[in-house]
């Protein structure tokens, strides 16, 4: 290729360079968009099916005699936004069996109030919820943990303690177990020299 017949421009090299930037900057808004556009927000809707299924009202004022504000606020939103930016779910005496795995994808979440229910298992995944500070299981006499999950319990308790807003569990809950053989069983102390043959 023949330079000579190129036309020549004279640049100003600030422009040039404030121009690349805008241009890359653009270029980076355009696929962070297109990113959002591209997130999977199935685990969303699978949520809410589970809400809609255990009949857990949508976000709103519970009435409660037994309260000291005469209710709380409870339900699980079922607007988008509102759900992910939730730091507080109450979802006390909605007689639940299961908490899906998708709960823990609500990072935001600081409270988890799941007492007066039927649990009889919490999703593993539930030890991803990192900025939980404020647990509340009681009253869920099924519930099992999981080994991990006692350790994960433990470890909420030795962090932020035990009482209101902060962990509450039932006395047994960390000895529970679904292996019959594994009961807790008061040990006896037997001498065996005393005994006769």
């Amino acid at each position: 290729m023949n330079n000579k017949n190129l036309p020549t421009t004279q640049t100003n090299s600030k422009a040039v360079i404030q121009k690349s930037n805008f241009l890359f900057g653009l270029k980076d808004k355009l696929i962070t968009k297109d990113r959002k556009d591209l997130v999977d927000d199935s685990w969303i809707y699978r949520l809410w099916a589970w809400a809609d299924e255990n009949k857990i009202p949508d976000y709103k004022w519970i009435e409660q005699e037994e309260f000291d504000d005469g209710g709380y606020w409870g339900g699980l939103p079922r607007d988008k936004q509102k759900l992910i930016n939730s730091t507080k779910f109450n979802l006390y005496n909605n007689q639940i069996t299961k908490l899906p795995k998708e709960i823990a994808t609500l990072s935001n979440l600081t409270s988890l109030y799941l007492g007066g229910n039927k649990l009889i298992e919490l999703p593993k995944e539930i030890g991803k919820l990192s900025n939980l500070t404020s647990l509340d299981l009681r009253y869920n006499p099924t519930l099992i943990l999981t080994q991990e999950q006692k350790e994960w319990i433990k470890n909420l308790i030795n962090r932020y303690g035990t009482g209101w807003y902060a962990i509450e569990i039932d006395d047994n809950l960390l000895d529970r177990t679904n292996d019959p053989y594994e009961e807790k069983i008061p040990a006896i102390d037997i001498d065996y020299d005393e005994i006769p043959f």
